[in-house]
């Protein structure tokens, strides 16, 4: 985790999160060396599935882990879920995922034209 994200995770993870937090959640991953980054993140649901979409993504790097599908762990309202992102790469899928990520959204539409959006199946699985 950055250090700089530590009070974000905190408050994420915290019974304040409902007061402070209607629209942002966790994202966590383990890296190919063990680490484990956490980051904050915006999704949307649809269909059993979480979209997120990486704004910027030239000025990101950590999307680039789900460039083939890996396992990661969301944290929706303080729970845990087991999820395997991907980069969505057929337009078709993507312009889909992306319609649904505006309807919870809408203020994003000029920031997704050139995103990149991770698409995933949601599990839960207990806190660690």
């Amino acid at each position: 985790m950055a250090a700089s994200n530590g009070p974000v995770v905190w408050l994420l993870t915290s019974p304040l999160h409902v007061v402070a937090s209607g629209r942002l959640d966790l994202v966590r991953y383990r890296t190919a060396d063990g680490r484990t980054i956490t980051l904050p993140t915006q999704y949307a649901r649809t269909d059993g599935r979480i979209v997120i979409v990486v704004g910027r993504p030239a000025e990101k790097r950590w999307w680039r882990h789900f460039r083939t599908t890996a396992p990661a762990e969301i944290c929706l309202r303080r729970r845990w879920h087991a999820v395997e992102l991907g980069v969505v790469h057929d337009p078709a899928r993507r312009d889909a995922l992306v319609a649904a990520y505006l309807a919870r959204f809408p203020r994003a539409a000029s920031a997704v034209r050139d995103a990149v959006v991770l698409d995933g199946r949601l599990d839960p699985i207990t806190a660690s």
